[in-house]
């Protein structure tokens, strides 16, 4: 197993260094393009990581609201205020728990949009300077959307 394990080792580092002759050497306009790129990508992954963390936030608050809103507005719950646990009432806590909501939903809607508005420049970009990655079709989408359309309907 070990000798099959180092020939398999052996066999993709010839199979690298041969890919690595065949291609050319990128120019510094093409490595501008690429690092251009991957921090627009960056910053589409910060957004989505955003997002996710508001959302997460969104169902927090939720669930603590509806917890408390069946209940008396003078029953006694406790609040975490800059690290520090108040005492307040439900009645107090309730209205304080909807604003919350409330801002947290329009910060998510304005996260979506942003995420939205990232992904079309990414992808704008991306077709601007003629970008494919390993594993893509070298085809236009349209040619790609003819093929899928002729493909419909066989079983």
């Amino acid at each position: 197993i070990k000798k099959n394990f180092i020939r398999l080792l052996i066999f993709k580092k010839k199979n690298m260094q041969a890919q690595q002759q065949q291609q050319r050497p990128m120019t510094e306009q093409e490595q501008r393009i690429i690092q251009q790129y991957k921090q627009l990508e960056e910053q589409y992954y910060q957004l989505i990581t955003k997002l996710g963390d508001v959302e997460s936030d969104h169902i927090d608050y939720v669930n603590v609201y509806n917890t408390v809103k069946d209940l008396d507005d003078n029953h006694k719950c406790y609040r975490v205020i800059n690290q520090v646990l108040v005492e307040k009432t439900v009645g107090v806590v309730k209205p304080d728990l909807k604003l919350e909501i409330s801002e947290i939903e329009e910060k998510k809607e304005k996260l979506d949009v942003d995420v939205q508005n990232k992904l079309k420049e990414l992808t704008a970009f991306k077709e601007k300077h003629n970008l494919r990655f390993r594993g893509e079709s070298n085809k236009p989408k349209q040619s790609q959307k003819k093929e899928k359309q002729g493909q419909q309907g066989v079983l």
